[in-house]
């Protein structure tokens, strides 16, 4: 999966939790603006205190969004650092590639500057025996 695609669906999971959130602390009752705060508090782990004196219903639904929540900021988080490191180790293994290249080119070319040099010695050795035997006659 693509990074792009687990960020949308992070994103995703975290504004479908706190709509989950929201209404289900409307349909309890609350207004859009206390479920709203309500929903923020618990999915935080602020724990500030209830709107509402807490019900049975309230506690069940607050302890489902709580796990939710925790659920989808960790999955964030997972999210998150699997980015940053996957581009990391990512990194890593292109410069591991790109230094071996450079490793194998260099001894490529450090070869062909080899022969190079051996076969300018010999056009040397050539040009001055072809001097010395001309000076000779």
């Amino acid at each position: 999966m693509s990074n792009i695609r687990r960020f949308a669906l992070a994103i995703g999971g975290l504004v479908a939790v706190t709509a989950y959130g929201v209404v289900g602390y409307m349909i309890l009752g609350y207004t859009f603006l206390d479920a709203l705060y309500q929903t923020c508090m618990t999915m935080t782990t602020v724990g500030y205190g209830e709107v509402h004196q807490p019900t049975t219903a309230m506690k069940v639904f607050s302890t489902s969004l709580m796990i939710m929540g925790v659920g989808i900021a960790l999955y964030n988080l997972t999210v998150m650092v699997g980015t940053i490191t996957e581009g990391e180790v990512r990194r890593y293994f292109e410069r591991r590639r790109m230094d071996r290249r450079i490793a194998v080119s260099y001894t490529h070319l450090r070869a062909h500057e080899t022969v190079l040099d051996l076969v300018c010695r010999l056009l040397l050795e050539k040009k001055n025996n072809h001097r010395q035997n001309s000076i000779k006659d």
